[in-house]
C-alpha cells in the first residue's frame, strides 16, 4: 500500500495509513512486534522510493488501550 500510495497519482489524496483496524484483543505480540515492524516496513519503503522524513505517510495511531491490544 505504501508503494501504491507514492507511486500511482490516484492515491494522492491519501492522508495517512492505519496500521491495524480493530484488533482482537489481549494478542501479546501486536504491540511488541507487530506495530513495530509494520511501521518499519512502511518506512523502509518510503526510502526505497528516495522518500525523505518530510515527506513519509502519517500512521495513524494504533490500537492499543481501547481494544485491550496490549502487553499485559
Amino acid at each position: 500500500m505504501t508503494n501504491r500510495i507514492h507511486t500511482n497519482n490516484a492515491y494522492r489524496n491519501v492522508g495517512m495509513l492505519e496500521v491495524l483496524n480493530e484488533p482482537i484483543g489481549g494478542q501479546p505480540s501486536l504491540v511488541s512486534t507487530f506495530y513495530p515492524t509494520a511501521l518499519n516496513k512502511i518506512r523502509e519503503t518510503e526510502r526505497a522510493l528516495g522518500k525523505t522524513s518530510n515527506n513519509f505517510l502519517p500512521v495513524v495511531s494504533q490500537c492499543t488501550f481501547v481494544w485491550i491490544s496490549r502487553n499485559l
